[in-house]
């Protein structure tokens, strides 16, 4: 793993400044350890979902194989490798494909159940005592499947859930739900958001990220032209129904290239990837939401590697955390960082740091970001099971 000494002190002080999180202005990326589950093969599903808190203390991984989501909480020396979670959530039926996406923010935890006309994101949130195995949820959040499919991707930030599924039919969108007074309760949306217009063959919401009063849902396109991602800006009444507030556009764009396959939003910084599947090395553009807030645009900046191979996927999966940016090339089995320069986002193919796959585990998948820790998925192959690796800036 090459690690960049100069990358180490840009990205830690722009953690450190964005988070309040202490850091060593000396260190650098390098492993912190990776976790798995007892009797974990590759028939478990272990990473089929990786999420990770806001302040990298806590992590969380679905288990599509296994109807579960497993939480690791970060010890006070730090985080180690270890097959010992705090705890398994479940919904009780085994089964069933509970655990195939998860979200958290602070407390509360949400897992997918992605089940054709019935899926449904079931919450969770953290007992006065910590993190406990449980079936006990708080409440499971459902719409139609005529407005919100089978609730396959979502996400979540302090009081506020997206769900919903992958659609290439106008009319269907994702579900915004919000945290009622007197805490979580089973029911349906609070407001529904879909697109405007979709092109012929468009996949609206293949790609689903929220920060705060904003959120961003791909739409990808596959072969047949260039794709799009759209803003959505919470209302000052709070959220209804409605169309994007935002159309977002690579500026150079063409048929084929997967713009919108994944998204990311961390404050004012929107990230869209463009896997340039069979059609190039792939992309992520990076968006900085204007002074007078989001309207229809190109990207500020554009990201690729001068050392990505052609088919190579990436921008397959994308992240951003304050200043940082991180984007996987799956079928290389890399994952590039970049940091923000002093002067804001530019167009480079110079990363900063690449992480690669251990031997015998050859593709990364899931990526995402918090407090000073990188977190990937990586899918295991028959001898090696599943493995989720976690990184620190320091």
């Amino acid at each position: 793993m090459k690690v960049t000494r100069l990358f180490s002190f840009l990205a830690f002080f722009c953690l450190q400044s964005n988070f309040g999180v202490a850091t060593d202005p000396a260190g650098y990326l390098r492993p912190l350890a990776g976790l798995w589950i007892p009797g974990n093969d590759s028939q478990t599903g272990f990473g089929s979902g990786v999420a990770i808190s806001k302040d990298g203390n806590t992590i969380v991984v679905g288990a599509l194989g296994e109807s579960a989501a497993y939480v690791y909480v970060k010890p006070a020396g730090g985080w180690q490798t270890t097959k010992n979670y705090a705890a398994k959530l479940t919904n009780g039926r085994l089964g069933t494909p509970f655990g195939s996406n998860v979200a958290i923010s602070g407390d509360t935890i949400v897992v997918s159940l992605y089940a054709g006309v019935k899926g449904a994101a079931y919450v969770f949130e953290k007992p006065d005592g910590g993190w406990q195995s449980t079936s006990n949820y708080q409440a499971v959040l459902h719409g139609t499947f005529e407005t919100v499919g089978n609730m396959g991707n979502l996400a979540i930030d302090g009081d506020t859930i997206v769900a919903g599924s992958v659609a290439t039919d106008d009319g269907v969108g994702f579900g915004v739900f919000v945290k009622p007074q007197g805490g979580w309760k089973s029911g349906t949306p609070t407001a529904l958001l879909t697109p405007s217009s979709l092109q012929y063959g468009q996949e609206f919401g293949p790609g689903l990220a929220i920060s705060g009063k904003t959120i961003i849902v791909g739409g990808f396109v596959d072969g047949l032209s260039t794709g799009s991602a759209f803003i959505y800006v919470r209302p000052s009444g709070g959220w209804v129904n409605s169309t994007e507030t935002a159309y977002l556009t690579p500026s150079d764009g063409f048929q084929g290239e997967g713009f919108g396959n994944a998204v990311a939003i961390d404050g004012e910084t929107a990230v869209v990837g463009a896997w340039e599947n069979y059609q190039g090395n792939g992309a992520a553009y990076v968006f900085t939401e204007p002074s007078g807030g989001w309207h229809s645009m190109t990207e500020t900046a554009k990201l690729t590697a001068h050392n990505s191979v052609f088919d190579s996927w990436f921008g397959y999966q994308v992240a951003v955390h304050g200043c940082v940016v991180a984007v996987g090339a799956e079928q290389q089995g890399s994952e590039y960082v970049y940091v923000e320069p002093t002067g804001g986002w530019q167009t480079t193919s110079n990363f900063s740091e690449e992480l690669r796959s251990p031997p015998g585990l050859t593709i990364l998948g899931y990526l995402t970001m918090g407090g000073t820790s990188l977190v990937t998925g990586v899918y295991g192959q028959t001898t090696h099971p599943s493995v989720v690796l976690v990184y620190g800036f320091d």
